[in-house]
């Protein structure tokens, strides 16, 4: 990985690329965690708690020094029951949006209204920053600490310059992040520039188009 030469032709490239078993648990990982980054980051650029995404992903720091102070392996068992924790947790997580995601979304947009309407909004904000500290923890796995914001917010602000409806929101935040991890996967694999490099810069451009899309439409 890195610095493998593109050829003309672009199917013996991918399947060279997936050749490589560490390749294809990166796609399936980043796969999975770009999904549920995408759909916990839109809620939470939706409830503008961007600054609490940055910052849990930024306290991932001290959980890996204490883990190494006490003896215990950072990344013990890491290759190996990566994809199974991300497939595990996301389904978890997922299933919960799933279950609160309509009165979150109307806590999100409206919290007087909804609480007026006898909306538990203070339990829901409780519950979405467990689900989101849940996702951080589980996306720096495949991404590192540092880029988890990027691939949290970056895909969802993006898709909030294209629509106001929710789920249409949803499906382009979704497919901006796998867009994005399955770029910087390859772009790593045929450069010698690191996957954040790839990740951040791809994501960056996708939210400057769409920004400028929307300015030329109005």
């Amino acid at each position: 990985m890195g610095g493998t030469a593109l050829s003309w032709n672009i199917i013996d490239d991918i399947r060279l690329m997936w050749s490589l078993p560490s390749m294809l648990n990166a796609f399936r990982a980043g796969t999975v965690v770009a999904i549920l980054a995408a759909i916990v980051g839109w809620y939470m650029v939706v409830r503008r708690q961007s600054f609490a995404g940055h910052t849990l992903s930024v306290v991932g720091f001290p959980g890996a020094a204490a883990a190494v102070y006490l003896g215990i392996g950072v990344a013990y068992g890491y290759f190996a029951f990566c994809l199974v924790a991300a497939l595990v947790i996301a389904l978890a997580v997922l299933v919960a949006l799933a279950v609160i995601g309509r009165p979150l979304l109307f806590a999100s947009v409206d919290s007087a209204l909804a609480r007026s309407r006898g909306v538990p909004t203070r339990a829901l904000d409780i519950a979405f920053l467990v689900l989101l500290g849940i996702t951080v923890a589980e996306v720096s796995q495949v991404t590192g600490a540092l880029l988890v914001f990027a691939l949290l917010a970056l895909p969802a602000a993006t898709s909030q310059q294209l629509t106001a409806r929710p789920g249409r929101g949803l499906a382009i935040s979704v497919g901006l992040a796998l867009a994005t991890v399955w770029l910087a996967l390859t772009g790593t694999f045929f450069s010698s520039y690191p996957v954040g490099f790839w990740l951040t810069t791809i994501a960056f451009v996708f939210y400057v188009i769409a920004a400028g899309y929307r300015k030329v439409v109005r």
